[in-house]
């Protein structure tokens, strides 16, 4: 934002960020200044006044993209049932064809710009750190062992083949999987060889 001349306008300053947003989820990173401009009824200098450049703009956009898509950590009343609804709000995002093509292009910018890698990282940690809140939940119901939190998800495993998201996560599941170990992945565990 800049310091020169007479302050921004919050309310210029919302509406071009709303656009911003709004372009990178329809039209993904190839959005250009003058679209941001229009689609928020202003000059182009106004958008110039607040971003110094288009990948200014594209960065403030993605982390308040990023930020709205973490929700709220789900409650269902058992370690497996919260589980399922994660899975099935992330396999229900990629259903859409616009979503999935805009989330291949930002990771394609990702792979190039190490700032938009950044934000990405940090908000899928962001997401991880709160949902960390279901295995506490958990433990502190009794279902999975407090020494062994990283074994928690085979302990639920009996109920997850018999969820209706089962078959779609199977489908979608990556080839190969590999598992972080227990310090990188922040899992509390005392039994490291089982992780």
């Amino acid at each position: 934002m800049s310091g020169r001349g007479r302050k921004p306008d919050p309310e210029v300053d919302a509406r071009i960020r709303q656009a911003a947003v709004s372009l990178l989820f329809s039209k993904g990173p190839s959005f250009t200044v003058d679209e941001v401009a229009a689609a928020a009824g202003v000059g182009r200098a106004s958008v110039f006044r607040r971003y110094a450049t288009k990948r200014d703009i594209l960065l403030d956009a993605l982390g308040i993209a990023m930020d709205a898509q973490v929700t709220a950590v789900p409650d269902t009343g058992s370690l497996a049932g919260d589980l399922v609804v994660i899975a099935t709000e992330t396999l229900a995002a990629w259903d859409s064809p616009e979503i999935a093509e805009r989330t291949r292009e930002i990771f394609g910018e990702a792979g190039r710009d190490p700032a938009i890698a950044e934000i990405i990282r940090t908000a899928m940690r962001s997401r991880m750190e709160r949902s960390w809140e279901i295995y506490d939940r958990a433990i502190a119901r009794g279902s999975c062992p407090p020494t062994r939190t990283c074994g928690c998800c085979r302990t639920c495993s009996s109920a997850w083949p018999s969820t209706a998201a089962s078959s779609a996560c199977r489908s979608r599941r990556p080839r190969r999987w590999s598992r972080p170990s227990c310090e990188a992945s922040r899992v509390r565990c005392t039994d490291h060889e089982r992780c």
